[in-house]
């Protein structure tokens, strides 16, 4: 969904002195983006929340901002702006008028920085290129969002959930090894059996079957795409018995290696 947005002014990184307060009764009459880069108070559907480092806010034209950086000095992250297509952005998925905790506070930063020196510098379809920045940006956002997950909650689980999200990429990209949870867990410095809770919780299959499910993905790739024989197949894919490669294959798929290759 590609959507146009009009940037009304943005800063990245600004800083405030500690006491720093934003009041405005009435909001502005354009939607705000905020991505807090320190703890502040914020007000919130008529109550005071604290809001740890890592938080965003999104808000709706005329919606009251109250926000006070009482403990430490305010850095943030925000623009105001307008999107061509209200009810589409609206539509997106994540909530307005409240805060949430995306896990990609570092690549926020960077993209109101493209957004900042393209609104700055203006040079040729600068316009264009602020409304792909804030649709990658509103769709990352939306995504985390949409899915549910309970790392959403608590700075401490984000930073697991960031541990956990690159073992997995390292996982999918290393089959052949001879995984065992056990080795996993290690690599995490956690307990088996805290490893696979979490792992299940976060991504919904539990390590071993998820790496299974990876094994026999690619097995099923090698088999469509190239001549390698079975057994140079199973190796690739991490088995050390053929035989129980064709089984486990068989399982998943509901044919042999060879069945499967001779279909495709």
């Amino acid at each position: 969904m590609q959507i146009s947005y009009k940037i009304k002014s943005i800063d990245f990184e600004r800083r405030e002195k500690k006491g720093f307060i934003i009041n405005r009764p009435n909001g502005t009459n354009d939607f705000l983006f905020i991505h807090f880069k320190s703890p502040v108070k914020l007000l919130q559907e008529d109550s005071i929340i604290e809001v740890e480092k890592g938080a965003c806010w999104i808000t709706t034209p005329n919606t009251k901002h109250w926000f006070e950086a009482a403990e430490y000095e305010l850095v943030h992250d925000w623009f105001h702006f307008l999107p061509y297509q209200p009810d589409e952005f609206l539509n997106l998925g994540f909530e307005v008028n409240k805060i949430f905790y995306p896990n990609c506070t570092g690549l926020l930063t960077l993209l109101v920085r493209e957004c900042y020196e393209e609104f700055v510098n203006k040079d040729v379809y600068w316009q264009e290129n602020i409304t792909a920045i804030l649709n990658k940006l509103f769709i990352i956002l939306a995504r985390e969002c949409k899915s549910g997950n309970p790392i959403l909650s608590n700075s401490q689980m984000r930073e697991t959930y960031e541990r956990f999200k690159q073992f997995r990429i390292h996982l999918y990209r290393n089959i052949s090894e001879n995984w065992d949870v056990s080795d996993m867990a290690k690599s995490l410095s956690l307990s088996r059996s805290r490893f696979t809770i979490l792992y299940s919780n976060f991504f919904g299959v539990s390590p071993k079957e998820d790496l299974i499910h990876q094994r026999i993905l690619y097995a099923e790739h090698l088999l469509s795409s190239s001549n390698m024989s079975v057994e140079e197949i199973s190796v690739r894919c991490g088995y050390s018995n053929v035989y129980h490669f064709i089984r486990q294959f068989k399982d998943r798929t509901g044919l042999s290696p060879g069945e499967y290759r001779k279909n495709r």
